[in-house]
């Protein structure tokens, strides 16, 4: 990694002194393309290597652990709710207008349902059915 920064500081430098030639621009788009794959390889090579302290070190229910856990629990808790004019605090009441909202935003609509009453069909004798 470090021999591909000096690569690119040199290409910097020439550059400070004179405008760099189609190639040597191309060979530090090179070593900046490959400084940079390094980088990733490396951040996660860290990333999977501190996973893994976490595990065999036991740290699954530390204090930072239950700390996140429950301030996701307290961010996702909805503590009040106003619909219209109306403001609902009781957790029973606020489940309660929550279902109500679902149930009457999923459920069907009788008027929009098309009807079949008037419609005339065309019958299957015994003939023409296969099977």
């Amino acid at each position: 990694m470090a021999e591909v920064d000096l690569v690119i500081q040199s290409y910097d430098a020439k550059e400070q002194i004179n405008p760099l030639s189609d190639e040597d621009f191309g060979g530090r788009i090179r070593a900046r393309q490959k400084f940079d794959g390094i980088t990733i390889k490396v951040q996660r090579k860290w990333r999977q290597r501190a996973k893994l302290n976490w595990f065999v070190q036991g740290e699954r229910n530390s204090k930072l652990f239950h700390k996140v856990a429950s301030g996701r629990r307290i961010s996702n808790t909805i503590f009040e709710l106003k619909i219209g004019d109306d403001e609902f605090t009781c957790k029973q009441r606020i489940k309660d207008e929550i279902l109500r909202f679902y149930k009457s935003l999923y459920s069907a609509d009788d008027n929009c349902r098309p009807r079949v009453d008037d419609l005339q069909f065309n019958h299957i004798d015994s003939a023409d059915r296969t099977g």
